[in-house]
């Protein structure tokens, strides 16, 4: 199990960019990215279904969290660099603020990796993190 876990720094942004430049994936990314929803202060609600004249009644549903938004951003980019083979460059990637080898990330549990890259940073410095490297 993987122990000492870092945040961010500037030279991973700089790395990730290197990355994305060799796999070819910046517009694939720049999509994901774009697509992010902003961070909101308190949950929204959003229109799912407007009811007819017999029945007036809105029906709502709440805004994907944090965590959701998160998920669907690290597979969406996991995606998109398993499209180009480029699982190796992902481990190397995330070795960096793992501390670690290439391919202690490889062999670490799923659900502890999971959790290191939350202490990495969160969903939203992730989006941040993303937006940046595809400018």
């Amino acid at each position: 199990m993987i122990e000492n876990v870092r945040k961010l720094n500037t030279a991973d942004l700089f790395e990730f960019m290197r990355m994305v430049k060799r796999t070819g994936v910046k517009d694939e990314l720049k999509k994901v990215a774009k697509n992010m929803p902003k961070k909101e202060k308190k949950p929204q609600l959003k229109v799912v279904e407007e009811g007819d004249d017999n029945s007036p009644e809105l029906i709502v549903k709440e805004a994907p969290s944090q965590a959701e938004v998160g998920i669907d951003l690290a597979f969406s980019v996991m995606e998109i660099f398993a499209n180009q083979k480029a699982e190796a460059e992902i481990y190397a990637f995330i070795a960096r603020p793992f501390q670690c080898t290439p391919e202690e990330v490889a062999e670490n549990d799923l659900m502890d990796t999971i959790e290191k890259l939350k202490d990495v940073a969160d969903a939203q410095k992730w989006a941040s993190f993303f937006k940046s490297a595809t400018q």
